[in-house]
């Protein structure tokens, strides 16, 4: 039945690019919303239309729009008819996927085998429709696997280079339920790669599952089988209170530490793996001592010895600017070029509940993350977290003093006029407008478009007073030191 159902969407495919070398019209043509960001939409545009699949409205993707998910998640279904490409002209890329998607919902740990096919660039003549490609998906995320809308996990039969973003075999859709300005991961993930951190390549799609719009998603790099991050030997950490990888140990204070090399991990005797946890213990104690140093091979060392300093600077200023709750303690990726070599951080990952998501229950944007999260955790273990440390080191003070307004310009480039905000928000308009349809209860669409505006005016506000407020901190490096000095343990 799967290789009837390829041959057929095949010839779809196949069909629609030669409609497109004659008319000039691309595979994916007119959409619900097929307006310009600020044009006005009519209820008629609004209205996205599917094709009959036989399936009962319970059955369809998405579920019922909601906070949480239901009891038995929606059973769509590959179409065994393959009928025509759902149509949606939003500006961006549409990923098409047909996979048991029950089978996905009911273990989001096991792969189901599945084809993938993608329209690139509507506004590229030369780029035609790619695909079918063989696939399998999966399920991913811990909490945000609770959502209704879920995110994924897309292994390639082979390497692939998906919308000029790498080559890789393995892709993650974020489906970002918590960030409905549909900005924070890209925007973060960006800033960093601009401030010089290694960083995961991202890009927005239109996701269709088995014919059925499923919003907008982000696609990006997984950050364990990125070939872009170009890392030699491939140690990749990650400091996460989930604790859920197969080799993972704790330090003395309690840090949980997980080794995501999946490429090198079999090859690594027992004897290496006790010498990388090893050089990680002596780098905490070396952070927790009060003068910042440990016996290393029977030499004092700094643990700013131990790390790329510029890197760790750079990756606390935009844990920082983004008053993100997960600082030190989930999603800190830190890696090593080889076994001797010093640890670097990044790359930035999981910025989605940052930037005042928790005004309700922590009001304002002038606090230090790194004193308020840490002193609120529920673990005991994540109150002598690294950085609590090293936010009261004068040699890192210093240094994020200066790392502070070498990036300053950036900061305020995000919420200038016609800043990254607002390009991002130019981008968006169209997709967001659908995505709050899809998973809001929202059905009219100037009110979500109204709604989403609203959201990317309150992120730039946010963002604004933040960065009047550590403007304030960082004049100079006394005040810095004052500040962060009211950080106690």
């Amino acid at each position: 039945m799967a290789w009837k159902w390829s041959c057929r969407i095949a010839l779809v495919l196949i069909a629609t690019a030669l409609l497109v070398s004659c008319s000039g019209y691309p595979p994916v043509a007119t959409s619900p919303v097929d307006t310009m960001p600020g044009q006005t939409l009519s209820s008629s545009q609004a209205t996205t239309e599917y094709p009959s699949t036989g399936q009962t409205e319970s059955e369809t993707l998405p579920g019922t729009p909601s906070s949480t998910v239901e009891a038995t998640p929606p059973a769509t279904q590959p179409s065994a008819e393959a009928p025509a490409l759902l149509e949606i002209n939003t500006g961006l890329p549409v990923l098409y996927i047909d996979v048991d998607l029950a089978a996905v919902y009911k273990d989001k740990d096991e792969y189901q085998k599945g084809a993938l096919s993608l329209w690139q660039d509507r506004d590229d003549s030369a780029s035609l429709a790619m695909g079918p490609f063989d696939m399998e998906l999966k399920g991913r995320g811990n909490s945000s696997w609770q959502d209704a809308k879920r995110s994924f996990h897309l292994q390639l039969e082979s390497k692939m280079n998906l919308l000029g973003l790498g080559e890789n075999k393995h892709w993650l859709l974020l489906g970002q339920s918590s960030d409905l300005t549909l900005m924070k991961n890209k925007l973060f993930y960006d800033l960093s790669g601009e401030m010089g951190l290694v960083y995961m390549q991202s890009t927005w799609v239109e996701l269709v599952i088995n014919n059925q719009h499923a919003g907008n998603y982000l696609l990006c790099e997984k950050i364990n089988h990125s070939d872009n991050l170009a890392l030699p030997t491939g140690l990749i950490y990650e400091l996460d209170t989930n604790y859920d990888e197969d080799y993972r140990f704790k330090t003395i204070s309690g840090q949980p530490i997980m080794l995501h090399t999946h490429k090198y991990l079999d090859a690594l005797d027992e004897v290496t793996l006790e010498s990388i946890q090893a050089r990680l213990q002596a780098f905490e104690t070396a952070v927790s001592s009060a003068d910042f140093a440990t016996a290393v091979d029977g030499q004092s060392t700094r643990y700013s010895e131990m790390i790329d300093m510029e890197s760790l600077v750079d990756y606390w200023l935009i844990q920082e600017l983004a008053f993100n709750p997960s600082i030190f303690k989930n999603s800190t990726f830190f890696y090593q070029e080889s076994l001797d070599s010093v640890y670097q951080m990044g790359p930035v990952w999981d910025m989605d509940q940052s930037t005042g998501d928790l005004e309700q229950q922590y009001p304002g944007h002038d606090r230090w993350a790194s004193i308020l999260w840490g002193d609120l955790t529920h673990l005991d273990s994540q109150t002598r977290a690294w950085h609590k440390y090293f936010i009261h080191d004068p040699v890192f003070i210093a240094a994020a003093h200066q790392a502070y307004w070498d990036n300053r310009d950036r900061f305020a480039e995000l919420v200038s006029e016609n800043g990254t905000l607002f390009q991002m928000r130019e981008q968006l308009l169209p997709s967001a407008i659908l995505n709050y349809q899809i998973w809001q209860d929202e059905s009219n669409p100037e009110e979500a478009k109204d709604d989403y505006k609203d959201l990317v005016r309150s992120l730039k506000g946010w963002l604004t007073g933040r960065i009047s407020w550590l403007d304030r901190q960082f004049e100079s490096v006394e005040s810095l030191e004052n500040s962060l000095g009211n950080g106690g343990f």
